[in-house]
């Protein structure tokens, strides 16, 4: 892809930034190393994944606990749901919310006997917090909560939440899907169990993300083999490690923040009539639209001959019949099937963003259902 295009899908996923795949090539090339191996070549890549591990646990929490590197989030969802011992009559609370890696290991757990209980959503998009007091209760061995929501960005008050799971069952496991959220707000994940997180939602590589497991918590492996991980087994992936790495320092040393919440400002100030937004729109890098007149999939493709790329919703629930996350929250069938999701990341501009709405005006004036 050239210059020309438009990215507006980076809740999908990024373009890894220059320095990242300077850092990964540079992996390839020197650090190629095994870091089980006991000679120096090893040794000194084990060291920097070591050093990497613990700059990444401190960001995620101001709690003592481990970083396990996965294949990516997807991975690390699944680490957490089927590592729970769990006995008959148990049960796990998840909600609409949730990525399809947490709702589909629900699913799978519920055929297995456990007892899976949904929170939910406010018609903003948030979670139900007194849905969440009642369904939390002593046989509670699980609970997932996200950081936001991923078709809105509507925000989750986590802190909220993980008040109400302790004083209900202060020794089910608290797990954070903190994929969405990751160096784009300052959160302190000492009140969760575990978290999971995501490069490729941070202009990393794909296929590498980290479970952070709080001191003392314990989850059966979920891959066995060799003992390069306390809980997973198989060949550390160093270079897209340390690419992941590079990827977060450029957030820590750049305001993507209060970039992406100009933009947010600048995109919301200057849609075109007819276009309405779903959910609390308290997210500036995630942005649900809604057409009066206009199925999403006309507009997507009317902006993608334009080359500018949107999405439909979360790219885990495009090719969904039903969008559950809307419908949960209220919204018809028919109105979901009448909305884009537009993310924004580092790499957005304003121009780009005044061009976007400028085309979509465009569309909407040429278009009609």
């Amino acid at each position: 892809m050239g210059n020309e295009i438009i990215y507006l899908d980076n809740a999908a996923t990024t373009k890894p930034f220059d320095s990242v795949l300077a850092a990964m090539n540079k992996a390839e090339a020197q650090g190629y190393f095994n870091s089980a191996t006991p000679y120096a070549g090893g040794v000194s890549v084990a060291k920097a994944v070591l050093s990497a591990s613990e700059e990444v646990a401190k960001i995620i929490s101001s709690a003592e606990g481990e970083v396990v590197w996965t294949s990516g989030a997807t991975e690390s969802n699944n680490m957490v749901l089927f590592g729970l011992n769990y006995k008959t009559g148990d049960e796990i609370v998840v909600s609409s919310l949730d990525h399809s890696s947490v709702i589909e290991p629900a699913r799978e757990l519920e055929g297995r006997g456990v007892i899976v209980k949904y929170i939910k959503l406010t018609k903003g998009g948030g979670l139900d917090l007194n849905d969440l007091a009642e369904k939390v209760c002593e046989k509670t061995r699980l609970v997932v909560l996200s950081f936001c929501n991923g078709e809105t960005g509507t925000k989750v008050d986590l802190n909220r939440a993980a008040e109400i799971i302790r004083a209900k069952n202060p020794k089910t496991h608290l797990h954070l899907d903190f994929v969405q959220g990751f160096m784009k707000f300052d959160f302190d994940c000492e009140k969760f169990s575990s978290a999971t997180i995501s490069a490729h939602k941070i202009n990393g590589p794909k296929g590498v993300g980290a479970l952070w497991i709080k001191k003392g918590v314990k989850i059966k492996p979920l891959i066995f083999g060799g003992h390069q991980q306390n809980l997973r087994a198989g060949t550390i992936n160093n270079p897209a490690i340390f690419g992941f790495r590079q990827a977060i320092a450029e957030w820590a040393q750049n305001d993507f923040r209060a970039k992406v919440s100009k933009l947010h400002k600048t995109l919301i100030t200057n849609l075109p009539s007819g276009v309405e937004t779903n959910g609390d729109n308290d997210n500036p890098f995630i942005t649900s639209l809604r057409f009066e007149k206009l199925l999403g999939a006309t507009v997507l493709n009317a902006l993608s001959a334009r080359g500018i790329f949107v999405g439909l919703g979360s790219a885990c629930s495009s090719n969904a019949k039903q969008n559950r996350v809307l419908s949960a929250m209220g919204i018809s069938a028919a109105d979901a099937k009448k909305t884009i999701r537009v993310s924004l990341g580092a790499y957005n501009t304003e121009a780009e963003i005044l061009n976007f709405c400028e085309i979509l005006s465009e569309i909407i004036k040429n278009y009609s259902l």
